[in-house]
């Protein structure tokens, strides 16, 4: 049969019909249209798919419990031009599970996750740079991929998490990125050496949960970088990667920003790594760059105001008055004259158990008074 997607052409085409495709393309979708929101069911166990499938308006993808499958080398999801593809499941492990790609976001297109399972061999999530930009907002669900990084970002977009879980970590070369949620797990699967893969320009399968790839490309006239974390779980248990790495590479000039405050919480098992790293060439092993790189290096600016950081932390991104405690949190240690003020504070408060005691003396001291009275005017 015709191969390409006849279900979503029809939207674009602005007409509302129930779609008849191959079997072996797509099998058993209804289509649910009420004015602008155009919302696809997954009603069979499994259905198949062995074509890109191309989408260019808004459009629901609710799972429902079943499994969206594609088969072969770039057969995947593609979402393009200023739209939202958004990815629901109202049953339970409704899965999209991909020989290649999960979902691929080009042109300023969105992808919104709110549920279900992106089981893909590369990355489940990612844009490109040659494509324009690309946006991901994760608030529920799961993304597993098998050679990660889960997300992968080279191009300006913008990226929000505040739940799920991400299996395969995060690698960024650019964007705007928020995270207050989610745990967030480097890939425990195949790994690159960063001082041998750091030139090479896709995807590379560094050892950290969330890694950026510093001043390797440009996009138009903004490539920089905004990570701003205040909530969530990074881990790297691999042994090799920080939970959060900035590699400095400084090929060309890019303004790379972080901030990490609240409740976020970054962990490695590594004992050459810290939980959080900017790393140069020099620290990766690279002795003698590739033409052009180390020499715009040193752009990158951190500020560190909470969290814990289980693993390390450089003493130059703890905050002045702060220490990083046994448990990796960051606190303001006490002083002596803290501790005075306790002291006197507590002399003059007696703790909730001396209040109690001292109350029950004063019951039984009073009862006792009263009974003597009574009996001496009966006497």
């Amino acid at each position: 049969m015709k191969g390409k997607l006849l279900a979503l052409a029809s939207i674009v085409a602005g007409v509302a019909m129930i779609p008849t495709v191959s079997a072996k393309t797509l099998t058993d979708l209804s289509t649910d249209i009420t004015g602008d929101n155009k919302v696809y069911t997954v009603n069979s166990n499994e259905v198949t798919i062995n074509e890109i499938l191309t989408i260019t308006d808004d459009v629901t993808i609710d799972l429902k419990g079943h499994t969206l499958k594609f088969t072969g080398v770039d057969h995947f999801i593609q979402i393009s031009g200023a739209h939202t593809l958004t990815i629901t499941d109202s049953g339970s492990n409704g899965t999209i599970k991909s020989e290649d790609y999960g979902i691929v976001a080009t042109q300023d297109a969105t992808v919104n996750v709110q549920g279900g399972i992106i089981d893909s061999v590369r990355s489940a999530l990612s844009s490109n740079n040659t494509t324009g930009k690309g946006n991901f907002t994760i608030s529920n669900g799961t993304l597993t991929t098998q050679k990660g990084p889960a997300i992968y970002m080279p191009a300006q977009g913008k990226l929000n998490i505040s739940g799920g879980t991400i299996n395969g970590g995060i690698a960024l070369r650019m964007g705007d990125v928020n995270i207050s949620g989610g745990t967030i797990n480097a890939t425990t699967g195949e790994l690159d050496e960063p001082k041998d893969n750091y030139s090479w320009s896709g995807r590379v399968f560094f050892a950290d949960a969330l890694y950026v790839l510093a001043g390797s490309y440009t996009q138009g006239d903004d490539n920089s970088v905004k990570l701003n974390i205040t909530g969530g779980t990074f881990n790297s248990e691999n042994g090799k990667g920080s939970a959060i790495a900035i590699y400095d590479l400084g090929k060309v000039e890019q303004e790379a920003t972080v901030s990490i405050s609240g409740n976020a919480v970054l962990k490695t098992n590594a004992t050459e790594r810290n939980a959080y790293d900017v790393l140069s060439l020099k620290d990766i092993g690279v002795t003698a760059p590739a033409e052009g790189y180390g020499e715009k290096s040193g752009k990158t600016t951190t500020a560190i105001s909470g969290g814990t950081f289980i693993g390390g932390l450089e003493d130059q991104y703890i905050p002045e008055g702060m220490v990083l405690g046994t448990d990796g949190k960051l606190v303001t240690p006490k002083t002596e004259e803290t501790s005075s003020t306790e002291a006197k504070a507590e002399e003059k408060n007696p703790n909730t158990a001396d209040a109690i005691i001292y109350s029950i003396i004063a019951v039984v001291i009073s009862a006792l008074g009263l009974t003597f009275a009574f009996k001496k005017l009966h006497n």
